[in-house]
C-alpha cells in the first residue's frame, strides 16, 4: 500500500522527472516505514506518532557527510 501525503505539490511534479527518488516506503502490513535515503527501517507506529528522531538525526548526519565530501572535492582533497 502506498501513501501519498500533499498530492497537490506532488501532483505538480509528474512527468517532470522531478520525483524519481524514492524516498520513502508506509509498509503497513509489516508495521514498517523504510527511507530509502538512509537505507533504514522504522516502526511505522512510532514513527506516525511523531518518533523520528532517529530518522532527522540521520538525515541530518547523511547531509553532514556529503557536504564534507564536496567541500573535500572542491579543495582538492582525495576522496575516501
Amino acid at each position: 500500500m502506498r501513501v501519498i501525503v500533499g498530492g497537490g505539490a506532488a501532483a505538480a511534479f509528474v512527468g517532470s522527472g522531478a520525483r524519481a527518488e524514492k524516498i520513502r516506503t508506509y509498509n503497513y502490513k509489516d508495521n514498517r516505514v523504510t527511507d530509502h535515503r538512509l537505507k533504514m527501517n522504522f516502526e511505522l507506529t512510532s514513527f506516525l506518532d511523531g518518533d523520528i528522531e532517529t530518522a532527522v538525526q540521520s538525515c541530518a548526519t547523511m547531509e553532514q557527510k556529503e557536504l564534507l565530501e564536496e567541500l573535500a572535492e572542491s579543495a582538492g582533497a582525495p576522496a575516501r
